[in-house]
C-alpha cells in the first residue's frame, strides 16, 4: 500500500473519530449508535497502519486483487449499517405510535374529568 494512501486513511480516520466525538458532545448522536462508527473508523485506521493482514486475508479468501476484497467488505458493512438503521427506525416508529396512543388516552381521560367536574358543579 502506498505511504501517501496510508497517511490519508490515517488522517481521515482520526478526523472522523474526532467528528463523531464532537457530535456526541453536542448531543447530536447517542453514544450507543456512535459505537458502530467508532468501530469502523478504528478498523480503517488499523488496516491503514498494518495492511498486511488485510492482504493476507484477501488472498486466503480467493481474491486476486485486495481492492476487490475491500470493496466487498465495504458493501457488506453498508448492508449491515442499513439493516441496523432499519431496526432503529422501526423501533422508534413503534415507540412513537405507543406514545401517541398513550397521549390520546390521557387527553380523553382529562376531557372526561373536566366534563365530570363541570357537570357536578351545575
Amino acid at each position: 500500500m502506498n505511504l501517501v494512501l496510508q497517511l490519508f486513511i490515517c488522517v481521515f480516520s482520526i478526523c472522523f473519530i474526532i467528528a463523531v466525538f464532537n457530535m456526541i458532545a453536542k448531543g447530536r448522536v447517542i453514544l450507543k449508535y456512535a459505537l458502530l462508527w467508532f468501530a469502523l473508523a478504528f478498523l480503517a485506521l488499523f488496516c491503514a497502519i498494518w495492511p498486511q493482514p488485510l492482504f493476507t486475508l484477501s488472498y486466503a479468501l480467493g481474491f486476486v486483487i485486495p481492492a476487490n476484497f475491500i470493496l466487498v467488505l465495504a458493501i457488506f458493512c453498508l448492508v449491515a449499517l442499513c439493516l441496523s438503521f432499519t431496526v432503529i427506525v422501526s423501533r422508534s416508529k413503534r415507540n412513537i405510535i405507543d406514545l401517541c396512543q398513550h397521549s390520546a388516552i390521557q387527553d380523553k381521560e382529562i376531557a372526561d374529568l373536566k366534563k365530570a367536574i363541570h357537570s357536578s358543579e351545575e
